[in-house]
């Protein structure tokens, strides 16, 4: 990437580009687009046209009007602006994750919403740099979905791996190398077994206070006690 990519690289600029042996004028940055317009685009390459001044749109549908070298135009396009397909495939991960990006920006001092609204600083290119760092950093939001984790710096990894490495369980994972889907899970199955445990406890009280006299009451009156403590053991066992 050129520097002089990096300093034309301000909000509402423009960049020519040369195709099909013509010269066209568009803007330097997606976003234009509008985010959801700028997410489609794998899917509706020829929504690239509308980053292109009017006249070159028009022109450019002219030239082409089956659409036959929209995928090109679309890569010769992303190429000139520094981001390739590669860049735009971050973006759209960004886009599919806005909740985490916008988080993992906070973090750097960097607001979502400078990238959302393209008349604003944070540009695309800069947004998928970012991205494809974020990926690479467990640390992060988008790293850790990345890595199918719970955020955790690489230095916890090792650590929750030399830990594993010493604990006979076969199955243990360390709580760093569990997804949050998996501790939200394992946090549902505790609470059902605390409040399993707390059903054995008050019917095992009532039993012995309230239980009528004889053998075949105080095995009907224990049978909810037992059910809850078999529960217990078989969520224990998986």
């Amino acid at each position: 990437m050129s520097a002089r990519l990096v300093l034309a690289d301000e909000p509402g600029a423009w960049i020519d580009i040369d195709f099909g042996g013509r010269s066209y004028s568009a803007r330097i940055d997606p976003m234009w687009l509008g985010a959801e317009n700028l997410a489609g685009l794998f899917e509706r390459p020829h929504m690239v046209r509308r980053l292109f001044k009017e006249a070159d749109a028009v022109s450019l549908m002219i030239a082409d009007p089956l659409g036959r070298r929209v995928i090109k135009l679309l890569e010769t396009y992303l190429d000139a602006v520094g981001l390739g397909f590669r860049g735009l495939g971050f973006l759209c991960v960004g886009l599919e994750n806005l909740d985490l990006l916008e988080v993992d920006l906070l973090r750097i001092g960097l607001d979502i919403r400078d990238w959302l609204d393209p008349e604003k600083s944070l540009s695309s290119r800069r947004i998928a740099l970012l991205i494809a760092d974020f990926k690479e950093r467990p640390e992060t939001q988008i790293g850790a979905k990345s890595f199918g984790i719970y955020p955790a710096d690489k230095a916890a990894m090792v650590a929750a791996e030399a830990i594993a490495a010493h604990v006979d369980d076969e199955n243990y994972r360390h709580r760093f190398l569990k997804s949050p889907d998996e501790l939200a899970a394992e946090a549902v199955k505790a609470q059902e077994a605390k409040e399993k445990r707390k059903v054995i406890a008050e019917q095992r009280e009532s039993e012995i206070v309230l239980a009528p006299v004889g053998e075949k009451s105080f095995s009907e009156a224990s049978e909810k006690s037992r059910v809850a403590l078999a529960e217990l053991i078989a969520s224990q066992r998986e």
